[in-house]
């Protein structure tokens, strides 16, 4: 944030007067002018330097916050996260947890290194103690010191305090936004008259910016939300997301993949000998499984109230929209979509235990599970750049 300096000029005026002086002497003496001011002092070469330096280690330093995911546990603000907000931490007096003993302490350089290196020897009253141990170069140690010198200066803390955190509405509108817009358009009545109105391409186009306005709305909610926190994360929930999300991938890549008639605009798939096939024959809504997976993956190591919010709307749409799917294919495609309902099942893998349908070799496709595969390694080694969390329980 940009400092605003704030020059204020005094003059003092005065009379001056000697013992035994005249009030001539007095008058002449309070009309002159003042002295002029001497020449503001320019900046030497070393200050340049010294303020380029500066500059530098504060972009290292935020850099070094997101790569290593410290920004996912601790907001660059006054505010309590996962972790204690970063701002006005610097020399600040803490209760913390050392050796089973309850201490006072003062946040100073040797603590907060101390905090970086071997974060379980004392642990911050109040918090999780979650925070891994880091192994960082000097610089990048300095890097981050410089940080939290920058944000604990006075008019930053101001500035801390007069922006505030954004409201929980915003996540709570978005969410709402999200899915109800989508169960509402999707709906017969609202979306017979829309696209009779507009036609079928214009509302096509209406219902994705809809969508995904809500998406981002919600997600930039959750980046911002204050942390309340429902429940403390055992260590262990780190655990579900990365083990479970290469199931996800590949219910995703297997199900944008796979034509099927129960996704948007394939409704004429219904009378198509290869209806049923590879994924659709372990659910016919793979893509809305994954979204749902997803999200309960993600919920109990987040026990945030955003976060909460966030991934439950997407488990809640992605679950309620399955049913609505159905109910509308059946309503409108009768007999056709009976037949293809008998042969597939919502619930992964119930039509195979029961007999209404049977895996083959056929329907195994190694080239797709090996972008399933490609995309889980991207989206392991991108997550704490793009969300400042790692993914890793052990970092």
């Amino acid at each position: 944030m940009r400092n605003l300096g704030m020059r204020y000029l005094v003059l003092v005026g005065g009379w001056v007067g000697f013992i035994g002086g005249g009030w001539a002497e007095a008058l002449a003496q309070s009309t002159q002018k003042p002295p002029a001011q001497s020449a503001q002092k320019q900046p030497t070469r070393s200050d340049l330097a010294s303020s380029i330096r500066r500059k530098e280690h504060l972009v290292l330093g935020r850099k070094v916050l997101v790569q290593q995911g410290c920004t996912g546990c601790h907001r660059l603000d006054l505010d309590r996260h996962i972790g204690p907000g970063l701002a006005g931490l610097w020399n600040k007096p803490r209760a913390i947890q050392r050796g089973g003993k309850r201490l006072h302490a003062i946040a100073d350089r040797e603590a907060l290194l101390r905090a970086l290196r071997e974060p379980q020897s004392e642990i911050r009253e109040g918090y999780a103690p979650v925070m891994p141990a880091y192994r960082l170069a000097a610089q990048e140690e300095e890097a981050i010191l410089a940080v939290l010198r920058d944000l604990s200066e006075p008019q930053k803390l101001q500035e801390a305090r007069t922006k505030g955190t954004v409201s929980l509405w915003h996540v709570i509108l978005g969410a709402l936004l999200f899915v109800f817009g989508h169960l509402g358009l999707s709906s017969l009545a609202v979306r017979r008259r829309l696209s009779d109105r507009l036609g079928n391409g214009a509302f096509q186009g209406l219902y994705s910016i809809i969508a995904l306005t809500a998406m981002l709305w919600m997600s930039w909610g959750w980046s911002s939300a204050p942390y309340v926190e429902l429940w403390v994360a055992p260590a262990w929930t780190r655990y579900l997301p990365l083990l479970g999300m290469p199931v996800v991938c590949v219910l995703f890549v297997l199900g944008v993949s796979t034509p099927s008639p129960t996704t948007a605009g394939q409704e004429n798939r219904l009378s198509a000998q290869d209806a049923v096939q590879g994924i659709l024959k372990i659910t016919r809504h793979p893509s809305l499984w994954s979204f749902a997976l997803w999200g309960m993956l993600h919920i109990p190591t987040n026990g945030d109230l955003a976060s909460v919010i966030l991934f439950g709307s997407v488990t809640f749409l992605a679950l309620v929209g399955m049913a609505h799917i159905d109910a509308r294919r059946r309503a409108t495609q009768g007999e056709a979509w009976q037949a293809f309902a008998q042969q597939t099942s919502a619930l992964p893998f119930l039509a195979v235990i029961q007999g209404r349908t049977r895996l083959t070799r056929k329907d195994v496709s190694l080239l797709r599970l090996s972008a399933a595969l490609v995309v889980y390694v991207a989206l392991l080694y991108t997550h704490t750049l793009f969300v400042g969390v790692s993914p890793f329980p052990y970092r």
